[in-house]
C-alpha cells in the first residue's frame, strides 16, 4: 500500500520506541513526515536506532507534556497500551489503558491536533456469537462476563476517544489482531514463537485467534488517518486460525518438528493458578492468568471487510509473518543489550575485513568458534530464546507480557 501525501506533515506517535509505534515512525518518515516519538524514559529505544526522529521521554498521564509534544503536529497515533494479564498490574493497566486515552485526548485538544488515530485491538470489539462465526466492528461488546480486564479496559479507552471526535479533532480507532512480524521486542505474540523453540511437546486451547502481519497493521494507521471516517473504527486483521494451526506454522517455518496436543479446559485452568504464581516448565516462564485461559478457549475469529474496502487494507499471509519474525530473531536478540548487539555486528564485521587473518589470536576463542557460538538460522534463535529467558529472570522482567508499548 502506498499512500501518496501533497505537504510533509508532522506528527506524533506515542509508544514510538514500541512494535507498532516505531514501525509507524519509519513509514511517516519514509513519506518524508517530520516525526517526534513519545515514550517513558528507560524504555528500550533500540527499534527508533538510525532514525532522524525527534525523541521526547514523558508520562502517558501527563497532559502537559503530551500538549507539548503535540504542539505544531497535524496528527496523532496513540499506540501506547498495557496488555498484562495479572491482576495486580490490574491499576496500572486501567491507568495506562484507560486514563492514558483520556489524556492524549485533552491533549490534542489543547493543541489544535486536527486528527488522532488510536490503536485499540481487536479484543475490544464483541466476541463472535455463536462460536465461529466473524465477528466485526459492529458486534455488541461482551467480555464482561469473562473478566478479561485487557479487553474491558481496551473498550473502555476507545469509546473515550469516539466520545471525542468532533469538527475540530477527528478521532478513528483502529483494531488490530495479534500481531506478528520483525521488531517484536517484547516477545508479544512473538512468545508463541520462542514456545515453539523451547518446547518440544506443546499444548495448546481450544480456541484460534485473528494473526495479522505488522507491515499491514502499520499500513492500516496510516491509511486510517489519511482515507479513514471520522468516529469510526476499523479492524485491521489477517488471517483467522486456531491455535493448532497457528502452532503448526511457526513449527514448520523454524523447521521444528513438535508434537502439539490439545489441552482440555480444567487442565489450562490448573496451570494457570500454578504458573501465574512464576513457576516455569522447561525453563520458559509464563505468565497465565485464569482470564487469559478463558480467553484462550474462544474462536476469536474477525472479519477486516470494512477496512478492506474503505483503508485498502492488504492481506499478508501469517506465514509470511512468522518468516520476517523468526529472520529479525535471527539478526538480533531482543534481549540482549544494545552494546552487546553492536558488539557482535563489530565481530561480524572484523571477519568480513580480514577473512585470511589467524583464525585464533591468542587473546580469546578465536573467531570461528565465536560464529559457532552465535549460530545461524534456527539455532541462533533457540540460543537467543535461552539468552533471553534468562535475562528475564535476572531482570526480574515478564517477558513482553507487562506494560509495553504495542
Amino acid at each position: 500500500m502506498v499512500i501518496k501525501t501533497v505537504v510533509p506533515m508532522t506528527f506524533l506517535v506515542t509508544g514510538g520506541s514500541g512494535f507498532i509505534g516505531s514501525g509507524i515512525v519509519r513509514a511517516l518518515l519514509k513519506a518524508n513526515h517530520a516525526v517526534r516519538a513519545f515514550y517513558r524514559p528507560g524504555d528500550d529505544p533500540r527499534l527508533l536506532e538510525g532514525l532522524r526522529v525527534e525523541r521526547i521521554h514523558g508520562d502517558i498521564c501527563d497532559v502537559d507534556s503530551l500538549a507539548l509534544a503535540a504542539s505544531g503536529c497535524e496528527g496523532v497515533f496513540h499506540t501506547v497500551g498495557n496488555m498484562s494479564f495479572r491482576k495486580k498490574d490490574r491499576p496500572s493497566q486501567r491507568r495506562i489503558n484507560v486514563e492514558g486515552v483520556r489524556s492524549v485526548v485533552e491533549s490534542c485538544m489543547r493543541s489544535g491536533v486536527r486528527r488522532l488515530v488510536h490503536t485499540s485491538t481487536v479484543n475490544a470489539c464483541g466476541i463472535p456469537h455463536p462460536p465461529g462465526t466473524l465477528g466485526d466492528e459492529e458486534t455488541p461488546f461482551n467480555w464482561e462476563k469473562t473478566d478479561f480486564f485487557y479487553a474491558i479496559t481496551k473498550h473502555e479507552g476507545e469509546r473515550i476517544a469516539l466520545s471525542a471526535n468532533c469538527r475540530s479533532l477527528e478521532v478513528i480507532v483502529v483494531n488490530p489482531g495479534t500481531v506478528f512480524g520483525a521488531g517484536d521486542i517484547r516477545f508479544n505474540a512473538g512468545g508463541y514463537i520462542r514456545a515453539v523453540q523451547k518446547m518440544p511437546i506443546l499444548f495448546h486451547p481450544a480456541g484460534g485467534a485473528n494473526c495479522v502481519h505488522v507491515d499491514a497493521v502499520v499500513e492500516g494507521h496510516l491509511a486510517a488517518f489519511f482515507r479513514g471516517r471520522p468516529g469510526q473504527r476499523y479492524i485491521l486483521g489477517g488471517e483467522n486460525l486456531s491455535y493448532r494451526e497457528i502452532f503448526a506454522t511457526i513449527a514448520s517455518v523454524l523447521r521444528r518438528p513438535r508434537l502439539l496436543l490439545p489441552m482440555p479446559y480444567p487442565a489450562a485452568m490448573a496451570s494457570a493458578a500454578l504458573l501465574a504464581s512464576g513457576a516455569s516448565i522447561a525453563g520458559f516462564s509464563f505468565r497465565l492468568s485464569p482470564e487469559s485461559v478463558r480467553a484462550g478457549y474462544l474462536k476469536l475469529y474477525y472479519s477486516s471487510t470494512k477496512a478492506t474496502n474503505e483503508l485498502g487494507l492488504r492481506l499478508i499471509p501469517f506465514r509470511k509473518a512468522v518468516e520476517d519474525a523468526a529472520a529479525w530473531y535471527e539478526k538480533i536478540d531482543p534481549m540482549k543489550t544494545k552494546k552487546e548487539n553492536l558488539d557482535d555486528e563489530k565481530i561480524d564485521q572484523s571477519d568480513k575485513q580480514a577473512p585470511h587473518a589467524s583464525d585464533h589470536d591468542g587473546l580469546g576463542p578465536c573467531r570461528n568458534e565465536r560464529r559457532r557460538t552465535r549460530g545461524n538460522g534456527p539455532d541462533r534463535i533457540r540460543a537467543g530464546f535461552d539468552e533471553g529467558s534468562r535475562a528475564c529472570e535476572r531482570q526480574n522482567l515478564d517477558c513482553g507480557r507487562k506494560s509495553h508499548l504495542h
